[in-house]
């Protein structure tokens, strides 16, 4: 059958109880129906879903019925047309018998795909047939409008403005150019005006735009004032509506000459000792908001202070932000970044003089309410990236921190604290990744009389923590891991001292690895002739200890003891001022208790008896070495041993 009828689409209006909607255009199936839901008020349209949204019946070649599930009220209209699908499925075999069914239905979708075109086609903005250009829409602009440009050649955004206002502007523009080109206001009186001015306002109604020739290099509007009063003084006496102003400079150009801002102040005379610009805020908005809705060009900022004088005069810096209410306690300056940029960048680009910084806080109010001079915060608990990154490509001192003053109780030049469990860094880590370095990387020196580093372990440690690990994983060749120097001769204070107050051991050295040839665990050394003191000393100065002050244990097969006397001395000398009788050296074998022993014993008039085994041995008065089988109870005791001359 024919397609004859050039009908593709049928638009309802919802009565809030039809569902069945009869058209009358051809479809072959139903999938190539589109139902549209239309709201009349607003033009809002929205596409129904097949059997989600409605179903179709009785689909022959004259039309067919659309039945929705739901009901719609008058406020809506519902569109049904034909979306034939743009393809094109007949498939001829050469040779093969030839169906004018299936080419009638061929040639029957090509003209419902036209319909369809010309559907839409029939709803455009189509140019007058004698014009030759293609139409190009300019890209989608916020709060712009379309429209033709100066030559009437292209179409572009342009700002929206209402035609009351336009209209005013369009007479005043007129009313202007047909009066005097200027306007003298060397004598007193409103503009135009001839009257004296008392002192009143002269208020300027209807003052539009004036345009001049683009070659042309003319001021606009220009304010001469010889007078002690205001230039120019703009008082708007009524709340504005959005996106207006009181004083509006706009310009859709391109301004691309280096020394022409679009607003220039300027004060010429060197001695003005007044600000350029001063805004006054006494409201609750905020004073000065500079809005960047462009990308700025490479060297462009949205505030650019900028000065090419040597500015030589103390305490007058290039910005100033000053608060000078002392019961105000907001921010004086605050910047918010929304985008992955620096927030904040401080370029020192000339050489800074003696005492001045790159960056410098002075604080000369007294802080004794909680306050911080400077505080970095990142509130941000998923980031991972640092706080505070200080990178110097000098030589000089990357963070120098001059404490002036004495500090109050519990007060730090510089203090790092947490209240969070830390898992997985430290809390501080100091890093020389150069393996050419040299130099220290962590470096104290106390003038003072205080104490240089100061470990206050509070928490119990946890297994394998320390309050102080020294750690490397590298074979150190060269020099010693700790290395703790007194290099003043005449000091007699300790160089380390450990004081334990808790059950634990003061000093415990695991030597886990095999010592080299000459190396020890524990090696005390001087290459000074020591003439006063012991290079070691143990000392129990507690009267009542019963424990053993040294106790050497080696449970290898090495020597438990190794005494190299290379020197003019005794090797060993044991000095004991104990009046009471006891062991002064006890040496014990397994299952042989008191295997040797050298024992005091005041029954004897040296004092000393040597025990070995079983037996008791001493020196008598007379000289001669007696031995016994019980601890003798004077120097005639026992037995005097072999003959002795």
């Amino acid at each position: 059958m024919s397609l004859t009828s050039a009908t593709f689409k049928t638009i309802f209006t919802c009565d809030n109880s039809t569902v069945d909607f009869d058209f009358d255009f051809k479809v072959f199936e139903e999938g190539d129906l589109e139902v549209i839901l239309h709201t009349i008020a607003t033009g809002a349209e929205s596409t129904l879903t097949l059997t989600t949204d409605y179903t179709t019946s009785s689909l022959t070649d004259t039309g067919g019925r659309v039945t929705t599930v739901a009901t719609y009220a008058t406020t809506y209209k519902l569109i049904v047309r034909r979306n034939q699908a743009k393809t094109q499925e007949v498939d001829y075999t050469q040779n093969d018998s030839f169906s004018t069914t299936v080419l009638e239905q061929g040639l029957d979708q090509m003209v419902m795909q036209t319909q369809d075109l010309a559907e839409v086609t029939g709803r455009v903005v189509v140019q007058e047939s004698t014009q030759t250009t293609p139409l190009v829409m300019p890209l989608p602009e916020s709060e712009k409008i379309i429209g033709w440009n100066t030559g009437a050649t292209a179409l572009e955004n342009k700002v929206a403005v209402d035609a009351d206002v336009a209209a005013a502007a369009q007479a005043s523009a007129d009313a202007a150019a047909a009066s005097a080109a200027t306007i003298d206001l060397t004598a007193p009186g409103p503009i135009g005006g001839t009257t004296a001015n008392t002192g009143t306002f002269t208020d300027i109604v209807g003052v539009g735009t004036t345009t001049l020739n683009d070659s042309g290099n003319a001021t606009v509007l220009r304010v001469a004032n010889d007078g002690t009063s205001h230039g120019l003084y703009i008082t708007q006496d009524i709340a504005l509506p959005t996106n207006s102003y009181a004083l509006y400079v706009h310009s859709n150009v391109a301004q691309t000459t280096a020394t022409s801002p679009l607003i220039y102040f300027r004060q010429q005379e060197a001695t003005s000792t007044q600000g350029v610009l001063t805004v006054i805020q006494e409201g609750v908005g905020s004073g000065l908001v500079i809005y960047g809705g462009g990308t700025p060009a490479a060297g462009k900022y949205l505030l650019h202070v900028y000065t090419n004088d040597a500015h030589t005069y103390a305490n007058q810096p290039g910005i100033l932000f000053q608060f000078d209410n002392a019961a105000s306690d907001e921010l004086v300056f605050q910047t918010s970044n929304d985008g992955t940029g620096s927030n904040v960048e401080f370029t020192q680009v000339g050489a800074l003089k003696s005492g001045a910084v790159g960056f410098k806080v002075n604080l000369t109010g007294q802080n004794d309410d909680g306050g911080t001079g400077v505080s970095f915060i990142q509130e941000h608990a998923s980031t991972t990236d640092d706080l505070l990154n200080l990178r110097n490509d000098g030589t000089g001192t990357a963070q120098y921190i001059n404490q002036s003053g004495v500090l109050a109780s519990a007060k730090n030049a510089l203090w790092v604290y947490s209240n969070v469990a830390q898992v997985n860094s430290p809390l501080v880590f100091l890093e020389q990744d150069s393996g050419s370095s040299t130099a220290d990387v962590l470096s104290l020196q106390n003038d003072g009389t205080g104490t240089s580093e100061y470990i206050d372990q509070v928490g119990v440690l946890a297994a394998n923590k320390n309050a102080l690990w020294v750690y490397s994983n590298v074979a150190q060749i060269n020099s010693p891991l700790v290395f703790l120097e007194q290099d003043n001769a005449s000091s007699t204070a300790d160089v380390l001292s450990i004081q334990n107050d808790g059950t634990g051991m003061g000093l415990l050295i695991n030597q886990v690895g095999d010592l080299a040839s000459g190396k020890n665990a524990l090696k005390v050394m001087s290459d000074t002739d020591q003439d006063t003191t012991g290079l070691v000393f143990f000392y129990q100065k507690n009267a009542s200890s019963s424990v053993t002050c040294l106790t050497v244990e080696n449970d290898g097969t090495g020597i438990g003891l190794n005494i190299d006397q290379d020197g003019n001395k005794v090797a060993l000398n044991i000095d004991s001022e104990v009046a009471n009788d006891g062991d002064f050296v006890n040496i014990d074998e397994p299952g042989q208790a008191g295997a040797f022993k050298i024992m005091r014993n005041t029954d004897l008039t040296q004092n000393v008896v040597l025990k070995l085994g079983a037996g008791y041995i001493w020196v008598d008065t007379t000289g001669d070495l007696r031995i016994s089988a019980t601890n003798p109870t004077s120097d005639t005791g026992g037995t005097v041993v072999g003959t002795q001359s």
